[in-house]
């Protein structure tokens, strides 16, 4: 994988002693695979980051192999977003088919699917949206006997977003919102895409990147906080 999540990986298995979450021996077992490709995309490596679950991390792998055949590397950044906005309407409409196996809300994510996990960064970017009426979008796989942890119980849904019907939003609203993450990616790449080694390295490269973020004429979206 990357260098900078390589590294990661390591200092977090040396604080988990081995017994990592999920999420993240999930994003291990993807090393190859982005390895190939986040030099056409170099955004890629935070996305995949931040779906946290493996069936949305699948789909993208799926749907990215069917929108980027023929790309080259570092496109205009309007055909950069263009391709990713694509590949995640796409795993959106993917992930509601197959449904993720509420397993990974009690191994990782419990209590953090308002603010974390694939619908989370999809409605961020402007790729979902709740739907009030008319939505057809449902992500997670129906409760079984052994998921009574996981019931509704709060009488405002549960506590993640399994209960919530979503929507594929208009096209433009996301390209937008990609363009501008895309710029702001771009800006700290240049800090960020090597991994520090010490503690004065990490704080000049963020310190590098606060500053690139900052010279930039527009609030960059964020991401939730995991």
């Amino acid at each position: 994988m990357h260098v900078p999540v390589q590294a990661r990986a390591r200092m977090l298995n040396k604080v988990y002693q081995g017994d990592v979450p999920a999420d993240l021996g999930d994003l291990l077992l993807r090393c190859s695979w982005l390895q190939k490709r986040i030099s056409s995309e170099p955004a890629l490596l935070m996305l995949m980051c931040q779906l946290k679950y493996g069936p949305w991390r699948d789909a993208v792998m799926s749907s990215w192999s069917e929108e980027s055949r023929g790309a080259g590397v570092w496109q205009s950044l309007s055909t950069r977003a263009a391709r990713l906005v694509s590949v995640l309407r796409k795993a959106a409409v993917t992930v509601s088919a197959n449904k993720v196996p509420r397993t990974w809300l009690r191994h990782a994510g419990r209590f953090v699917g308002r603010h974390s996990g694939g619908e989370q960064v999809l409605r961020h970017l402007g790729i979902i949206e709740v739907a009030k009426k008319g939505g057809n979008l449902t992500f997670w796989a129906d409760a079984g006997d052994t998921d009574d942890d996981d019931e509704c119980d709060d009488g405002d849904g549960c506590g993640t977003d399994e209960c919530t019907v979503w929507k594929l939003s208009d096209r433009k609203a996301g390209l937008e919102k990609m363009r501008r993450l895309l710029k702001g990616w771009d800006a700290i790449w240049v800090c960020l895409g090597d991994a520090p080694h010490t503690c004065d390295e990490w704080y000049d490269k963020q310190d590098a990147a606060r500053k690139a973020l900052s010279n930039l004429k527009f609030k960059v979206a964020r991401f939730p906080k995991l």
